[in-house]
């Protein structure tokens, strides 16, 4: 998905788990370690279109990597934030974070390589496009609002909540969508009296409505 996605994601996941306990700082944090998985394209510089292609969304996004990351992340913010946060509490939040923007690339077709180091085959299930407005919308909204409102506002953390979960059920719709166009654009090759060897079925830019079907 796009950066700002990411961003937002992030944001709100920061509030909704230690907005009460650490403040606005939450949503920094949140943002900041929930871009950290895409700072591949930095190291991506130095390598050809081919490999740098290959490289992004690799090692960064995988799980096992997150997993061993976090800490060090946790740590660093424990640091920097001077709060009464535990460190495993930032070390929580920055594990969730990261694997949410992994897990959100991989419903994309594009995919990531979350399984490295032990598979590099790429998860890519290709329900939703790599810029949707309505999967955005929902968590634009709730970081604006909880951009405006006092740390202490008693609706922060239900308006973080909410903002995720309508972008995760449109996520869900998503995965319903695509079975749907994946039988459809099967059936009419099928009556046609093609062999199919292989299919591809995703979104097209900026929807879920409008599918681009390649077979072979």
């Amino acid at each position: 998905m796009d950066s700002l996605t990411h961003i937002l994601l992030g944001s709100a996941i920061g509030e909704a788990t230690l907005g009460k306990q650490a403040g606005k700082k939450a949503m920094l944090w949140g943002a900041l370690t929930a871009t950290a998985p895409d700072l591949d394209v930095v190291a991506g510089i130095l390598l050809n279109d081919v490999d740098k292609i290959i490289f992004h969304r690799g090692i960064t996004h995988s799980f096992f990597f997150i997993l061993a990351i976090s800490p060090l992340y946790g740590w660093i913010i424990g640091k920097l934030s001077r709060s009464d946060v535990h460190f495993l509490q930032w070390t929580f939040l920055a594990f969730l974070t990261q694997f949410t923007h992994a897990l959100l690339d991989s419903f994309t077709s594009y995919g990531t390589q979350i399984l490295l180091p032990f598979s590099s085959k790429a998860v890519a299930l290709g329900t939703i496009s790599v810029i949707d407005p309505i999967f955005t919308l929902p968590l634009l909204a709730s970081v604006l609002f909880l951009l405006i409102k006092k740390a202490d506002h008693p609706f922060r953390q239900k308006a973080a909540a909410i903002g995720i979960l309508i972008s995760c059920a449109y996520l869900m719709l998503t995965i319903g969508n695509k079975i749907y166009v994946d039988h459809h654009f099967k059936k009419e090759l099928n009556d046609a009296g093609e062999t199919i060897s292989a299919i591809e079925v995703k979104p097209t830019l900026l929807n879920n409505l409008l599918w681009r079907g390649i077979a072979r």
